[in-house]
């Protein structure tokens, strides 16, 4: 037989513990996309179940902030010791370089929070490189072929920088 099970949550009176740690803080090493999928594992230390928010904080490698991102947005909810996955994306179209993320997380309305150790990151979008680099091709192409007009209009005396030698007939 199928059936419904409904799971309430409550928190009863009595020693109350809302504590938690950040396990990890992952994303890939090297990303070629436009996006770059960021995850923050959170373990629940306490006896009572968390939402726990924060963000994630992205810095270029001068130490100037690009983006701040949201962590749990959705409110999904940490067992007590048990632990969760929270993941986000960074939708870094116009990155290019290297990239440090750090996460910071807040498990209680009292202030109890964790801030992970930061993770490099490499952003070389393919597609945008790509683009840049047919750009220049096709910059280069077309600066070669303009010299090369102007070169043979010179050698045939038809050039804009010589002045004409014909004389009109009357």
């Amino acid at each position: 037989k199928a059936g419904i099970a409904t799971l309430f949550l409550v928190t009863v009176e009595g020693n109350i513990s809302e504590s938690g740690t950040i396990s990890r803080l992952s994303g890939p090493g090297l990303s070629v996309s436009g996006r770059v999928p960021l995850s923050v594992g959170v373990k629940n230390t306490g006896n009572v179940h968390l939402a726990p928010r924060g963000f994630i904080r992205l810095t270029n490698l001068f130490g100037n902030q690009v983006a701040e991102l949201p962590v749990n947005e959705e409110e999904n909810l940490v067992l007590p010791s048990s632990e969760r996955a929270l993941a986000t994306v960074w939708p870094a179209a116009a990155a290019f370089g290297y990239y440090r993320a750090q996460a910071t997380v807040y498990f209680s309305q009292t202030g109890n929070q964790a801030v992970s150790p930061a993770i490099g990151i490499w952003v070389f979008p393919a597609r945008t490189l790509a683009i840049g680099i047919l750009s220049l091709v096709i910059l280069v192409l077309l600066g070669y072929e303009i010299e090369h007009v102007l070169v043979h209009r010179r050698q045939r005396g038809t050039g804009p920088t010589e002045p004409s030698t014909r004389r009109g007939v009357a």
